[in-house]
């Protein structure tokens, strides 16, 4: 079996992206042996171009005390095995639409077993092949970081932020916010709830009975300040100036309503797309941080009425068309849920001007259906999601998941 203490070569791995953005369940520690494990399955499957494995007994893997100094601490063996036997516990929330179009949610595992032997002082355990697609054969919607980056972070909040960043280092341009205004590359609006959703600081109830199974954390953004972003932003930056990791972040207040933070800007910061100015996150007396440019030359008022002109749509440049695609679906999704949409189509295989053109013919001729016509609005946000981009787009050989 492979013991990771022993493999070399890039360390770099592959999440699908729907990992990177599920809410926080594990702990420092237990985050660390899944960003080991997944080196560990790159290792064995991915690098010899292996599938998902058919005999269970290929997702074992071993560990040593070597191994969990690693993941906790020289001086931390005994607390790491005992975080360790309760991993099997905790699940990561996943929810789709089948077949029938039907949304179902459930509960995967990352290890679904773990044992240790006495007599030899080694461990095991056993990955679960749930997990294995959100793993390996990414070919779309995944993100690339370091392992022996996150392996070094100190906190639950500073992994996820980690894993967030590097998720958004491409320079891709995130979201449209205003007319003839586009979020700078490597900026992100990102709304307070869904932040912390992400970090898992949101009261959640189970489905199915209604009954709350986490409570609520830090819920005045002060709190959220002092506890979890300006740390993570310190630590990222810290390790970025250090040469140990490739990405960090700053961040500055968005939205204000009902004189209550709805939103932050997250700008984040690479060796390729550096900050400009001070190197350094943002302090009281520096030059204010400027999330926006101008889209294009094309005003923003054109762009509307070419939406309702085909014709003029093979004119427009990949980047005009991702404005024209954005606005055709806030027609029926939320604006923040619309580029997101947008987001997955840049990320699919392919020619992305040709793929929005598509996803234009698709959403039109279902927009000249009679049913869809005169249907309620909840029934078009439906439509759209799970027929015209889960269902319809397949003609053209890809499709985008609700």
């Amino acid at each position: 079996m492979d013991s990771p203490s022993a493999q070399c070569g890039n360390d770099s791995v592959l999440w699908n992206n729907h990992l990177v953005f599920a809410p926080i369940s594990y702990s420092l520690v237990e985050r660390r042996l899944l960003y080991l494990l997944t080196r560990m399955l790159k290792h064995r499957f991915v690098e010899h171009n292996l599938g998902v494995p058919s005999n269970w007994q290929d997702l074992y893997f071993d560990l040593t005390d070597k191994d969990l100094k690693l993941l906790g601490g020289r001086t931390n063996v005994l607390q790491t095995y005992e975080a360790l036997c309760d991993i099997h516990k905790k699940t990561v929330l996943v929810r789709f639409a089948n077949e029938k179009g039907e949304v179902v949610t459930g509960h995967i595992h990352w290890i679904d077993a773990f044992f240790y032997n006495e007599q030899t002082e080694t461990y095991k355990v056993r990955v679960s092949p749930e997990i294995m697609p959100y793993l390996i054969n990414l070919s779309a919607n995944f993100t690339v970081f370091s392992t022996k980056a996150a392996l070094q972070l100190s906190s639950r909040f500073s992994q996820k932020f980690y894993e967030f960043c590097c998720c958004f280092q491409e320079g891709m341009k995130h979201a449209t916010m205003a007319d003839g205004q586009m979020l700078k590359k490597n900026v992100i609006n990102l709304p307070i709830d869904k932040l912390r959703n992400l970090f898992a600081l949101n009261e959640e109830k189970d489905a199915r009975t209604g009954k709350i199974v986490r409570k609520a954390k830090y819920s005045n953004f002060a709190d959220l300040l002092r506890r979890v972003i300006i740390p993570a932003r310190d630590e990222l930056y810290n390790r970025y100036v250090e040469g140990n990791s490739e990405v960090w972040f700053d961040y500055q207040v968005g939205d204000i309503v009902n004189r209550k933070v709805s939103s932050m800007y997250i700008y984040v910061y690479t060796h390729k797309s550096p900050k400009q100015g001070l190197p350094r996150p943002w302090q009281e007396g520096d030059e204010p941080l400027q999330p926006f440019e101008r889209v294009s030359n094309v005003p923003a008022t054109q762009l509307r009425m070419d939406m309702t002109n085909a014709s003029t749509w093979k004119e427009l440049s990949a980047y005009e068309l991702e404005f024209v695609v954005a606005q055709l679906l806030e027609r029926y999704l939320q604006k923040e849920e619309a580029w997101e949409y947008v987001h997955l189509i840049k990320h699919q295989d392919g020619n992305l001007h040709t793929k929005f053109l598509q996803v234009l013919q698709v959403i039109q001729e279902k927009e000249q259906q009679p049913k869809f016509t005169h249907g309620t609005a909840a029934y078009k946000r439906k439509a759209i999601k799970t027929y015209v981009l889960g269902q319809n787009l397949k003609e053209f050989g890809w499709c985008v998941e609700a």
